[in-house]
């Protein structure tokens, strides 16, 4: 009995494995909207299988004196690899003007540069 449930747990423990976190970040995107506070961005990717979730990541930069730039970058993340073939349209807002005054307070910058991801338009 003790031998089956230890063999329970050990495939437990290797489903388990194959569950894990996937996060893929886009290189390009297909629309970008910025209203001057909140920043809007869709993307296309592979899959359909896996449920996908959207993270908008935001980093600082201190450069020049009281300069700093602003790199945002789109991260999709699944519960696993997603072999499936749909193409999927996911959409990911952010109020990028809190975020970067988030990310500034104390900092003494005053002029921040914003780095978004390419936009890439396809034309069939």
């Amino acid at each position: 009995m003790k031998s089956i449930l230890s063999l329970g747990i050990v495939l437990l423990m290797s489903f388990s494995a194959f569950a894990e976190e996937v996060r893929t970040v886009i290189s390009e995107v297909q629309e970008i909207v910025y209203d001057g506070k909140n920043l809007e961005i869709g993307y296309t990717i592979g899959g359909g299988c896996k449920e996908h979730n959207s993270v908008i990541e935001v980093n600082l930069t201190k450069v020049d004196g009281n300069s700093g730039v602003v790199t945002v970058n789109v991260v999709d993340v699944s519960n696993g690899v997603d072999m499936c073939e749909a193409l999927l349209h996911p959409t990911v807002k952010i109020d990028l003007e809190a975020k970067v005054k988030e990310l500034i307070r104390d900092q003494e910058i005053y002029s921040v540069e914003v780095q978004l991801p390419k936009v890439i338009l396809r034309i069939n």
